[in-house]
């Protein structure tokens, strides 16, 4: 899930939640992944013109397209220059 650190226990550790509450968090996301995903790649096709591959599990798909979403709006230019130059 996070570079380093496995297992839905550790993790809910490691942010200081807990472990239902997580469980809960990971069961809602692992149901709607693929919506997620679509919405994800839609907006990442708008932004780069690229979209990611459709990959099984969902999940995987969806935390795929969610690094493409990053990476493209990290790459888009801003209203005030390239790669957010902001005042």
């Amino acid at each position: 899930m996070v570079d380093g650190i496995s297992g839905i226990r550790s993790l809910a550790e490691y942010l200081n939640i807990p472990y239902t509450t997580f469980r809960g968090w990971i069961r809602s996301f692992s149901a709607n992944a693929k919506s997620l995903a679509s919405g994800f790649d839609a907006l990442t096709i708008h932004l780069s013109g690229n979209a990611t591959n459709i990959v099984t599990p969902q999940r995987t798909w969806c935390l795929a397209s969610m690094r493409s979403i990053l990476q493209a709006a990290t790459n888009f230019p801003s209203a005030y220059g390239q790669h957010n130059d902001a005042p």
